[in-house]
């Protein structure tokens, strides 16, 4: 019995004997798996931190030619370079751990350079000359990436020496933001982002430009303040939504403008304070088997903006998925087509209702006092048409600008394999833009 006993007992111990070395072997291959998975990320990021350095570089060298550039072909080359050194700074920062949230100004200020650089160059293109406000602040620009390349590459010294790990690189951003105190001393990507001073505010005709994120509607302003009561009940009169299925979530900031917010079941709602009007409206149901011809949802649409105050719409384009009619509407405004002020309708094919609608771009620029006065006749606009395309009738428009401005042009639309159409300034003769139409069975892409 007792030699039983023991017989076991060592079979139970060398089971346990074996099971610590069976984890054992797994916990060195986990050791040598992460090693090596340290090893590949350390590496890539020390392939990031390089490639940052090296167009650093490039970037330095360039902006500080621009100063220096007469010629609008020397200017434009250098801009080109610029542009892709800022992106690539860019893309290749925001691939380490943390830098895409802990180091948010020396983005911004890369985009801003890329752009201003970029609107600079279209001006001179156009045959215009830069102004002295404009050359101060390019040279303000140069100064500040000036410093951020200065830093990135002392700082790839120190980031080289050190070999990080994902956290340990992630914690060098942080301080960045953790640092607090100009006592203090910084170094690395610390005082990249600390050195950063506030760049005027450039209002120039780019996407990113700081005029064109900070701007505000034109037409709230002056309206009638409304409660959250009131909104609720323009919910519930405008699209037949009972209070029981609507939850509150108070006011909010949407696209830059204080709305209430309202959400339950399929439904959410934005709807302004300052004149109650509905900036966004989705209703996520299921949609069924079409049955409502676009020319018909085309109707609805625009009878369901006149119901919520928006006169005056005229459709433009518009394209079907999932049984869905998404119609692009703009207002008109003495038989002027006024693209800024353009509403977004989703109307559903099974039965016609609203499901979509978003406003935010009418009614940040909608405005009744445009000027719409041309210098030039049809026949003078389009002179300045490319001669090998028929065109077929004008129409009036007012169209956007990457910078959120606006411009008056002529609309032709020319035939090819592909129809574009071609925008003229009504003034100056500018080929404004050009779009390129893609028309199938399901609607009209512009592009």
């Amino acid at each position: 019995m007792i030699k039983m006993k023991m017989q076991t007992f060592i079979k139970i111990i060398s089971f346990i004997i074996a099971i610590l070395v069976v984890l054992s072997v797994f916990s060195v291959l986990a050791w040598k798996e992460n090693m090596n998975t340290r090893y590949v990320l350390s590496s890539s990021y020390q392939k990031s931190i390089a490639e940052v350095a090296a167009l650093s570089e490039t970037l330095l060298s360039d902006m500080q030619k621009l100063e220096y550039s007469k010629s609008l072909y020397q200017f434009v080359t250098l801009v080109s370079q610029i542009q892709q050194a800022a992106s690539g700074i860019k893309t290749a920062f925001e691939q380490l751990p943390g830098a895409d949230t802990e180091l948010q100004k020396t983005s911004g200020l890369l985009t801003v350079t890329g752009d201003y650089a970029y609107a600079l160059a279209k001006k001179m293109l156009s045959g215009d000359t830069l102004s002295d406000e404009e050359k101060t602040n390019l040279k303000t620009l140069t100064d500040e990436v000036s410093g951020v390349c200065r830093a990135f590459l002392d700082a790839e010294s120190a980031v080289l020496e050190e070999n990080p790990d994902a956290e340990a690189l992630s914690e060098m951003f942080r301080a960045a933001e953790d640092t607090v105190d100009d006592s203090q001393p910084v170094g690395g990507y610390a005082k990249i982002e600390s050195d950063i001073e506030a760049l005027p505010t450039l209002i120039y005709d780019g996407p990113f430009s700081e005029g064109n994120m900070n701007k505000k509607s034109v037409f709230l302003p002056g309206k009638e303040i409304i409660s959250e009561i009131k909104a609720e009940e323009l919910c519930e009169n405008l699209f037949n939504i009972s209070a029981e299925s609507l939850n509150m979530s108070g006011a909010v900031e949407y696209a830059g403008e204080a709305c209430y917010s309202f959400s339950g079941g399929n439904y959410n709602v934005y709807v302004t304070r300052a004149g109650g009007y509905i900036r966004y409206f989705s209703n996520s149901r299921e949609i069924g088997d079409a049955s409502v011809s676009f020319e018909e949802a085309v109707s609805k649409g625009k009878g369901i903006l006149e119901k919520l105050g928006y006169k005056n719409m005229r459709e433009t384009y518009y394209m079907e998925s999932g049984n869905v009619l998404l119609i692009n509407y703009a207002y008109v405004q003495d038989d002027v087509i006024c693209y800024p002020d353009l509403i977004k309708v989703g109307v559903a094919l099974d039965n016609g209702e609203t499901v979509f609608i978003d406003a935010s771009n009418y009614l940040l620029n909608h405005s009744v006092s445009r000027t719409l006065e041309a210098d030039l006749s049809v026949e003078e606009a389009a002179a300045f048409l490319n001669s090998d395309y028929s065109a077929g009738n004008a129409k009036k428009a007012v169209i956007p600008t990457d910078g959120g401005n606006e411009v008056f042009c002529y609309e032709f639309l020319l035939e090819g394999e592909n129809d574009a159409l071609v925008y003229i300034n009504a003034k100056t003769g500018r080929e404004e833009n050009i779009l390129i139409l893609l028309q199938d069975e399901n609607g009209t892409l512009v592009y």
